[in-house]
């Protein structure tokens, strides 16, 4: 969150969002990323990094939401294909 309060910007946000989620805290990816996804909401990364966050916090049906937005803005982007066809049905 420091790093965001001293250099804003999309990059920053994704980054620390690839920590929390690496790290197994989803809670704390979405935090960051959903004023990124207000903000960004046609963006490929925002919409597929916030897939993995909902999916990390234990959130499938918003993962898969954020998966199949992601595909919609590219529907070759293969991470969110095959993080989608991972998902519990």
């Amino acid at each position: 969150e420091r790093a965001i309060a001293l250099q804003p910007g999309l990059e920053t946000t994704l980054d620390l969002a690839k920590v929390r989620i690496l790290q197994g805290n989803g809670d704390a990816a979405l935090a960051v990323l959903q004023p990124a996804a207000e903000r960004e909401a046609a963006n490929l990364e925002v919409q597929f990094f916030l897939g993995e966050a909902y999916r990390v916090a234990g959130q499938p049906a918003h993962a898969r939401e954020a998966y199949e937005a992601a595909l919609r803005i590219d529907p070759r982007f293969s991470p969110a294909r095959a993080a989608l066809e991972a998902l519990p049905r």
